[in-house]
């Protein structure tokens, strides 16, 4: 893609306030992209979603100004290496800048853009290239991602980097990370060969993001407890046993996600005030601490362990949870207290020994909700009736006897799956008229009634 391209890409970018021009503009500038096959790799990830409806004026603006983004960043540096293709990593290096390096060799690197070396067609990296290491300070961010990387160098000379992406390499070790660049703030070095994060990951006290998961990694050291800034942390996939009692000091988390592991149990969330998503499934928790602290808590998901029991009050102040995934455990009740949850949108209690519901009147937002393969009678008590938003609800494979008459009232009900219950409820009395009119409500919702 000559300059003569790059002038008629500008000229694509025309205001207009005609939703018919901007359209035909967004498709000439991406025709011109599929005629270059590096620009046509660099800009996939842009250019694979979904193009907006025909009556989408910003959502077509939206796409047209990152296709354009892209095809700016693509020509920066074919400019920076004479329109030609960079002919090495050093090339490609120097074409980029001293502030930010793409050297990732993935084919989605994010949602804008792929990788540089992949695009260019480069040979992964087996090291991290002297020519990164002497940017120095200057440096920003650097991305590795998906590259044979097996060790790190001493990175002391980076000192002003922020961002670091070494994930989907061959490292078994980051100590040289912890060591020496005690300013960085995002961290990704999920799916390597790591089994332990030394006592120096305690130096990274501005760190916010660390992204682990799909690692080796059987504890995290006490000084995690000293990361103070940490927002995100995702250790999904890993062989944790146990959390560090530390762990449960760091204030300003947001969302933590340690699925995937062997954890029994979790250190206090007293402190955890700010936290907004907790994700512990696909663990062996038999026994939780309250909630109560956790008053911005949105999404809760612990599906997939062996918790038998939750503490009657464990949701007081969980006013804004959303999202409750409880599925796959072995609960024979719902604590009282997420009646007052009434901000939650789904529902998830399906694979446990359920054999009474909790009242969900207050439950007015709730689209989704999951009941099925419990041992639950009758849906008595539970004013179903108010949930008005409700468009999902599955209560197949328990010991129903009736059915609600209230799920009349919900007019946006779009599938409802009361399959393998008793024959003693299709025999109930009232059902065929009840079962008949739900059914035609889903019919016409464009959803399903499964018996």
């Amino acid at each position: 893609m000559g300059a003569a391209a790059s002038a008629s890409g500008v000229e694509l970018m025309t205001e207009t306030e005609s939703l018919e021009v901007l359209m035909d503009l967004c498709k000439k500038l991406e025709t011109m992209v599929s005629q270059d096959e590096f620009c046509t790799k660099f800009c996939n990830p842009v250019m694979d979603k979904p193009h907006p409806s025909m009556d989408d004026f910003q959502g077509w603006k939206d796409r047209r100004h990152r296709v354009f983004s892209a095809v700016e960043a693509y020509m920066n540096i074919l400019k920076k290496c004479e329109s030609k293709s960079p002919a090495d990593v050093d090339q490609l290096v120097k074409a980029q800048g001293e502030e930010e390096v793409n050297l990732s060799f993935a084919d989605r690197d994010d949602d804008e853009v792929a990788g540089n070396m992949y695009v260019f067609q480069l040979p992964s990296l087996k090291k991290i290239p002297e020519s990164v290491v002497n940017l120095g300070a200057s440096l920003v961010k650097l991305t590795l991602k998906k590259n044979s990387i097996s060790e790190l160098p001493s990175l002391a000379s980076l000192s002003g980097l922020k961002e670091l992406d070494v994930s989907e390499n061959v490292l078994s070790c980051v100590d040289p990370i912890f060591n020496h660049l005690p300013g960085l703030e995002v961290l990704n070095c999920s799916e390597n060969s790591i089994e332990q994060f030394s006592d120096s990951l305690g130096n990274m006290t501005l760190l916010k993001v660390l992204i682990a998961f799909k690692n080796k990694l059987t504890n995290l050291p006490d000084s995690i407890g000293q990361c103070v800034n940490l927002e995100e942390i995702n250790m999904f996939s890993n062989k944790l046993i146990k959390l560090p009692k530390t762990f449960g000091d760091l204030e300003n988390l947001l969302d933590v996600n340690v699925g995937g592991n062997k954890l029994k149990t979790i250190p206090s969330t007293a402190k955890w005030k700010k936290l907004e998503r907790l994700a512990l499934s696909w663990n062996n928790i038999v026994m939780l601490n309250d909630f109560k602290g956790m008053i911005n808590l949105r999404q809760l998901q612990m599906n997939r362990n062996s918790i038998a029991e939750i503490q009657q009050d464990a949701f007081e102040g969980c006013g804004l949870l959303q999202v409750v995934d409880l599925s796959t455990n072995i609960l024979s009740q719902i604590p009282a207290s997420m009646s007052q949850c009434s901000a939650i949108e789904t529902l998830d209690f399906s694979s446990n020994k359920l054999t009474s519901m909790i009242d969900m009147s207050k439950m007015t937002m709730m689209k989704i909700c999951k009941l099925g393969q419990n041992a639950l009678t009758n849906l008595d008590g539970c004013h179903v009736e108010n949930c008005t938003s409700l468009q999902t609800l599955f209560i197949n494979a328990n010991q129903l006897e009736r059915l609600p008459e209230g799920l009349l009232k919900i007019e946006g009900i779009s599938r409802i799956n009361v399959g393998g219950n008793p024959e003693a409820l299709a025999t109930s009395e009232g059902y065929e008229s009840l079962s008949s009119t739900l059914a035609a409500r889903c019919k016409e919702n464009k959803g399903k009634w499964i018996t």
